[in-house]
């Protein structure tokens, strides 16, 4: 079976951003917050690199770059994925095809899952920066759909539909 799992909410819980909002000097209840906007920038494609982000959050809150990057190792890279959800994760790889499908920065992601040692559960990484357009948009669905090969366009539909 080819399953699709999202990344941000299933396979991983983050704390809320806001209350590191402090690392950045930036009050937590401003609005539209700095943080969120460095990272549609890198989710959508504009920004490229993780230093990228770092200077583009740091030139919005005027905080180093130092604090910019404890603010990412506090933040997104340091998720919670219970041991559960490793387990899980194992189970499912060995009997099924996993793409998870994120709105989230590649890098990020491939750290995160590295760290918890279930990267190699996935055979796709569909995510938002490589798309360079956010979930939900349909080409994000189309990339996670599986592909079928040595197929005519009409059997590789119809496999698609029956995956």
């Amino acid at each position: 079976m080819h399953l699709v799992l999202d990344y941000g909410g299933v396979i991983v819980e983050h704390d809320a951003e806001r209350e590191q909002a402090h690392i950045l000097g930036v009050d937590s209840e401003t609005e539209p917050y700095p943080r969120w906007l460095a990272y549609f920038a890198f989710r959508d494609g504009f920004v490229q690199r993780t230093a990228e982000y770092v200077e583009l959050l740091s030139t919005l809150t005027g905080a180093s770059h130092d604090a910019c990057r404890e603010y990412l190792e506090k933040t997104w890279l340091d998720p919670e994925l219970p041991e559960k959800h490793v387990d899980v994760l194992r189970d499912l790889a060995d009997d099924h095809t996993l793409v998870l499908f994120g709105n989230m920065v590649r890098p990020w992601i491939e750290t995160v899952l590295s760290e918890y040692g279930v990267r190699e559960c996935f055979d796709n990484l569909v995510v938002s920066s490589d798309l360079r357009r956010p979930k939900s948009h349909p080409k994000g669905y189309f990339e996670c759909l599986p592909r079928a090969t040595n197929q005519s366009p009409s059997s590789a539909t119809s496999a698609t539909r029956t995956s």
